[in-house]
């Protein structure tokens, strides 16, 4: 009797997997959520000082850095770094933020223009 056993030698557990959307991984009860839902009804723009200055490479979008640091403070993570950090590991943050990867730099820039 012969025993035919399949070898997978090219699988690899750390690898890509399906979904892609972080929508679909995130709880519909989540309190990430309830932010984004109340934080969409609020006018923001009108509050933010918006440069118009065009010289440069183009920046973050600052309605959605300030989701993230609204966010962040919510969730108390007070330093830059641990916010920077948070954006870059934290699921819901960057379905919160559109996958916003800034650095703490440009979170304390945001930060000094509020």
């Amino acid at each position: 009797m012969q025993t035919n056993q399949i070898i997978h030698n090219n699988f690899n557990s750390k690898q890509l997997k399906l979904p892609l959307e972080l929508d679909i991984k995130i709880p519909f009860d989540s309190e990430v959520r309830t932010f984004d839902e109340v934080f969409s009804k609020l006018e923001i723009k009108k509050y933010l000082i918006i440069d118009k200055d065009q010289r440069g490479r183009i920046g973050y979008n600052s309605v959605q850095m300030l989701k993230l640091i609204m966010f962040c403070q919510m969730e108390k993570i007070q330093s830059l770094r641990a916010m920077e950090k948070a954006a870059r590991n934290d699921i819901r943050i960057m379905w919160l933020t559109d996958e916003l990867m800034p650095s703490h730099q440009t979170i304390k820039t945001l930060w000094i223009n509020i």
